[in-house]
This record gives structure tokens, sequence and C-alpha cells, in this order.
């Protein structure tokens, strides 16, 4: 019996765990810290995960961490980094620096590899702090710690979590704001086997563009994009010259390398925003952003299944919990099967980093993983739990409190007639 732990160590901190192939367990950090989205250490749900599965740390052949560049301030067990992420504001060097970056893009070329190596640097650190906390709190060796890369991840997760056993060909695409280095990537599927043969850097991110639009919109980056995405239909038909203004000129797609293109660094892009988008009506930034969106990323796969000669897709990363994207995705000519990983931003990144360990670290055929048939993989509360509850905390003095056997059959009536 092989099992793997996999972790992912950041916004939405999570873990699951793979048992010969199949993952058996999966929650989130925020589920019993009660902070949402939490980043912190994902130490409680590693301990749930164990108990609830009867293991102990030395029964572990193998930790895979999703993410090659693991900064140190992601990895404090007590959450005083990340746990409380943005309540101190943007630190002025670090605006400053921003808004050098975009002006004067010709000193990018001599700062950014200084950056990129004080971060690698800091990755390193982040990788060695890891690798002790699992050894100091679990007693689990530093050489059975694997660290996977994150679009790597991401793909591991849409394509073996979601794939039917007979399925031989296919497209795997990833695309979000970035992870080691990285926004978008296409593989193919040849033989059940993945080989990547595109890869976008995450500084011409189409997921920047989306994030940093929702926080020009004065909301929170990682959180509310659905709110702009659900704002957008409530545009009228001139949104469109926003579009044209302000989104449409700043990225495209190469259609030989399936790389994504941009006219400046994307990471950018609220600099942007604050010089074009000043005085447009915030439901035509939405739908413009959200427009792009569509159109951008549908262009993206018609010159991928051209160049493949593939029909089926598997997808995986932020951008694609983009359920409107995703819509109009499946409804062109060329998809003739879809398949978004359900929940597929970073918090589904420990179950590609497991698949991915499991097949090249333990050389088992990748045939013999099992998919993912849902998601209800955490702790679960029975009918009696959720009374007694009811009781101890006297929720029935504010609120009116019913029992239903067919909970989800009454929601559905309750919606069906408005």
């Amino acid at each position: 019996m092989v099992l793997i732990l996999g972790i992912h160590k950041s916004h939405n901190s999570s873990v699951c765990l793979l048992k010969d192939g199949a993952i058996v367990a999966s929650v989130q950090e925020e589920k019993f810290n009660r902070i949402k989205n939490s980043g912190i250490f994902p130490k409680a749900s590693i301990d749930w995960v164990l108990r609830s599965e009867n293991i102990t740390p030395d029964q572990l052949d193998a930790v895979a961490v999703g993410g090659t560049i693991v900064l140190p301030a992601n990895v404090d067990l007590t959450g005083s980094s990340v746990g409380n992420a943005g309540k101190g504001g943007i630190p002025i060097p670090t605006r400053i620096w921003r808004h050098v970056d975009y002006k004067h893009q010709n000193l990018r070329k001599v700062f950014y590899p200084l950056v990129m190596k004080k971060r690698e640097q800091r990755g390193e650190a982040g990788r060695k702090e890891v690798r002790e906390i699992l050894n100091k709190t679990y007693g689990i060796p530093k050489e059975k710690v694997f660290f996977v890369d994150h679009h790597t991840c991401h793909a591991y997760t849409s394509y073996y979590g979601l794939r039917n056993n007979d399925q031989k060909n296919a497209i795997v695409l990833t695309l979000d704001g970035e992870g080691d280095y990285d926004c978008a990537t296409v593989s193919k599927v040849d033989s059940g086997l993945l080989e990547k043969i595109s890869t976008t850097p995450w500084y011409k991110s189409l997921g920047y563009i989306y994030s940093q639009t929702t926080i020009y919109l004065g909301m929170k980056a990682l959180e509310h994009e659905y709110k702009v995405m659900g704002l957008a239909p409530y545009a009228k038909d001139y949104f469109k010259k926003t579009y044209e203004k302000v989104f449409k000129p700043t990225i495209d797609v190469n259609e030989n390398t399936l790389e994504f293109t941009s006219t400046f660094p994307l990471n950018r892009f609220i600099e942007y925003l604050k010089e074009t988008a000043l005085g447009e009506r915030f439901d035509n930034v939405a739908a413009g952003v959200q427009y792009l969106t569509e159109e951008v990323v549908q262009k993206w796969v018609k010159a991928s299944m051209k160049k493949l000669d593939f029909g089926v897709l598997y997808v995986g990363g932020g951008v694609f919990m983009n359920v409107k994207m995703n819509l109009k995705l499946s409804e062109l000519e060329e998809v003739e099967e879809l398949h978004p990983f359900p929940s597929c931003g970073d918090e589904s990144n420990p179950i590609g980093a497991a698949y991915y360990v499991y097949i090249h670290k333990f050389q088992k055929p990748a045939k013999s993983t099992k998919r993912v048939k849902q998601l209800y993989l955490g702790p679960s509360y029975s009918n009696e739990y959720a009374e007694e509850l009811i009781k101890k905390i006297d929720l029935k003095r504010k609120y009116k409190v019913d029992f239903y056997k067919d909970i989800e059959g009454t929601i559905a009536d309750i919606l069906a007639k408005g």
C-alpha cells in the first residue's frame, strides 16, 4: 500500500491523502481555524486527515507539496504572517517599485534578474522550513518530502482527478494568476500520459488582469472575482466601448506557440487601470474584463485544439472557476467534452501533487490512479450532532429551526417556486 500526503500552503491551504492511487480524504485549513481562504501551514488539516484514516505519520510513504517556490512567510505555524495577510496594507517601497516597474519597463531588464534571484533564495529557504516543520512535528524524514511544480499540480488534478479509464487522447489546460513563475500551460495526453507543450510566463497573466480589476473595483482579489463575474451581465451593450478602450489592447494569444502575449507586464495591471479606466462605469469595467476573459480563452482553446487535433478538454487553475467562461467553452463546436475540475483553484493542488508523486516517484502506472468521484472528503456531521449543537447554543431562541429529511429536494422546490 502506498500512502501519500498532499499539501498546499499559501492562500487556500489544504491537505489530501492518496491511498493506492485514490484520494480518500481532502480538507482546507479554513474549516478548522474559521479564517476564510486561510493561508497558514495546514497543521490542523494534516492532523484530521491522519486521524480520520487511522494513520500515523511514520506510515506515510511520501509527502507531496504543491509548488516549488515556497516563501518562508507561508510556512508559519502560528498564522501571524499569512493568516493576517493584507491587514497592514502594501508597504510604501513595494508601491513605489510597482509604479516604477510599470512606467519604466526598460529598468525591468536590470532589476528583474535580481528580484527573481532573491525570490528563488527565499523559495529555497521556504522549502527547507517545510521539511523541518514536517520533520520536527511529525517525524517525517526530509527525503520523503517532494515539491511539485504548481501548474503540473493543476494539470494532474484536472486530468487524473476526472479522467475516464478508457481516455486516450486529450488536451489539458491550466490558467491562473501565477504559480512557480508561470500562469498558463498546455499539455497533451497521448496514451494516458501528460506532456507539456506550451508555457506562458507569469507576467503575461490573464488571471492578473481579472484579479487586479477586482481590486480596482474595490473588492478583494482571490475571493471576490465571482462578484465581478456576477456584476458583468448588468452592463448595457455600450460596455464594449470600455472593452475596446481599456481591455482589448492588453493581451492576445500566439496561435502557433499557444502562449499568451501582452503589451506590458500584466502583474502591474492595476497601474494601467488607474490611467485608462478612470471615469468608466463600474458595471462596464466588470463586463469588459469578463468579455475579455471569454474571448481570449476561447481563442486559446480553439488554437490548442487546432494544433493538437484533440476534442476532449480537461482544465484547471483559478481562471477556470469562471463558470460563465466555461459555459462559452462548452458551447464551442470544437469541444467534444469539457472537464473543469470542481474547485479547481490552488486548494485542489495537493491532489495533483499526490498523483504526480505516485506516478513518477513510485513508478506506478498512470492507469492505476482513480478519479475523484466526489469532493465531500472532509469532516462530516450527523443529524444527532447538529441537533445537539442547536440545543447547546440555544439556536431556536433566535431562529426558526425545522428538520427536513430530504433537505436538497426541499431547497430545490423553494428555489423553483421563486
